[in-house]
């Protein structure tokens, strides 16, 4: 699929299969694609793991799923009309339904959200920023963040 879509912006397959290489899977994990868009992360998800998707252009409303997953894995929507603070109320959601670690493609502002009140509560909820790569990606002008938390892994963030 194209990286640009009606306004929305896929993930470049060359940027996944290089961010897909941090994760380490084990045979029978269960992976969440939460927001699949142009497949960029589903298409080369490893064949040793049970993954699904959401995708809510495919009818697949990732606010409406609810099965447990062990990692999950999202670039996701920085808008959505009708929500206020659309990503935290995502990785709130996120955080919800997946029991290891959740890894998140984030622009600037994006990250910027994540203020030290937020991970502070994310925290107490078992979740530590453990991970984090920055990466210029020029088609999408600027800076991204590819950060994970992990309910095993220490924190790299101090407060």
């Amino acid at each position: 699929m194209p990286n640009v879509k009606d306004g929305f912006h896929y993930t470049p397959i060359e940027t996944t299969t290089e961010l897909i290489k941090d994760i380490d899977f084990i045979d029978g994990d269960t992976v969440l694609e939460t927001c699949r868009g142009g497949g960029s992360f589903w298409d080369i998800l490893p064949d040793n793991t049970v993954n699904d998707w959401c995708e809510i252009d495919d009818g697949r409303d990732f606010f409406q799923h609810t099965t447990s997953t062990d990692i999950s894995i999202a670039n996701p929507p920085y808008k959505i009309d009708g929500i206020k603070k659309p990503l935290i109320k995502w990785l709130d959601h996120q955080f919800s339904i997946t029991n290891k670690e959740c890894w998140y493609l984030l622009n600037s502002a994006s990250f910027n959200s994540m203020t030290p009140i937020r991970l502070k509560k994310w925290k107490a909820l078992g979740w530590n920023l453990c991970f984090m790569r920055i990466l210029n990606i020029k088609k999408w002008y600027g800076r991204y963040y590819w950060v994970c938390f992990s309910k095993a892994k220490p924190s790299i963030i101090q407060f």
